[in-house]
């Protein structure tokens, strides 16, 4: 089994994380919008086409992290616009637009750090280590340009220092962070691989005392009645009984693979466990398994199928009640139900390489000749059934 949640808590942090960084730097561009206006007679006109064009690339990041789409592409558009402002700022200053007695600093510097904490977020470690030394370079080079402090070598290099030091330490921690949440996901896969190995075991368990079973039943009896034969049809039937009590063995043999089999008893009793580690308050409504024995890739199937729909529900419903009902089909079908009261959703809305849904529900379920279907609405909560049948 490789895996049974596809990185829970990676995505969590993720997600959180850009979202709490957008509006992180919503609030410090604040600052650059009060310094541009303060300063705005300084530059020459043409400089509000890069202000706006850095307050457009903000609320880009603010928005994508939101919609939980193309954030990457925000982040690097707006380190990108700021990077470009900055090799270009020494061109924006008006002829006689020296004043550094009351500006120390260009409006584009409250600017300058955000943009290092966007490459940082993206988690790309090269990318980061190539572009914090640029940007502070640039910064560097445009303090000598501009000279709007009295040493602007000296200031320009503290200045550039700066943002390498504070932003790749931010690079650092986010790095530590999402490491973290890997070991969280790693822990989790195998809790759930381990609970399956569990149910397989009570399976190879139960097929053990079948087999018995039956080697007692049907040989021992064999070997008494053949023991016992005395006449020539009294021997005769010894020998098809003989016959008959081999052919059971073999089709015994050959029907049950030994190492692929769960029974569904077992299968109940792992996603139960798994299902309230993965959701404390959930409403758990389980029939009583029995014996009956299905694949052992059909079982990873309906258990990563079910976590999945019950960290959907955790994670993007905001529903206070999530309920999981688990019952036995006829032969040896199984279904799981996920139900939830939260917002709902369109489900044409989705998009097709959305990993929750289309592979780990939908995709999985497939995989195994069996089906989920969704049923849900705006307003109107989700419900989820994962389904078998033999």
């Amino acid at each position: 089994m490789t895996t049974v949640l596809p990185a829970a808590a990676r995505s969590k942090l993720e997600s959180r994380m850009r979202q709490v960084f957008g509006l992180v730097l919503g609030l410090s561009h604040l600052e650059v919008v009060a310094n541009y206006f303060q300063q705005e007679a300084v530059f020459l006109p043409i400089a509000a086409s890069f202000f706006y064009l850095i307050t457009l690339s903000v609320l880009s990041v603010i928005v994508t992290a939101l919609i939980g789409k193309f954030n990457n592409t925000a982040l690097v558009a707006h380190a990108a616009a700021t990077l470009f402002t900055l090799a270009v700022l020494p061109q924006l200053i008006q002829p006689a637009g020296s004043l550094a007695d009351s500006f120390h600093h260009a409006w584009v510097w409250w600017a300058v750090g955000p943009a290092g904490f966007c490459i940082a977020v993206l988690g790309k470690n090269f990318l980061t280590a190539s572009f914090l030394p640029v940007l502070s370079v640039a910064w560097v080079v445009t303090e000598l340009q501009i000279q709007w402090s009295g040493a602007p070598l000296l200031y320009g290099i503290q200045d550039g220092l700066y943002v390498f030091l504070f932003a790749g330490a931010v690079a650092g921690l986010l790095s530590l962070t999402r490491d973290w949440s890997d070991r969280v996901d790693s822990a989790n896969q195998q809790l759930a691989a381990s609970s399956i190995a569990m149910a397989r075991t009570e399976a190879m368990e139960l097929e053990d005392q079948r087999l018995d079973a039956l080697i007692h039943d049907s040989v021992l009896h064999t070997m008494l009645f053949a023991a016992s034969a005395q006449s020539k049809s009294e021997q005769l039937a010894s020998a098809k009984l003989a016959g008959e009590t081999v052919a059971k063995l073999e089709t015994a043999k050959a029907g049950s693979p030994k190492t692929s089999l769960v029974t569904r008893r077992a299968l109940f009793l792992a996603l139960e466990k798994l299902a309230l580690q993965s959701y404390p308050g959930l409403t758990l409504n389980v029939e009583q398994g029995d014996l009956e024995r299905v694949p052992l890739e059909v079982a990873q199937a309906i258990t990563e199928a079910t976590l999945q729909a019950l960290d959907n529900a955790k994670n993007h419903s905001g529903a206070e009640h999530v309920a999981l009902d688990l019952e036995g089909l006829e032969g040896a079908g199984i279904q799981a139900r996920v139900v939830d009261d939260g917002i709902g959703f369109k489900l044409n809305r989705i998009p097709r390489d959305r990993i929750g849904i289309q592979v780990s529900i939908l995709g999985r379920m497939a995989t195994v000749v069996g089906h989920a279907e969704i049923d849900t609405a705006p307003g109107a909560g989700t419900a989820v059934v994962i389904r078998w049948e033999k």
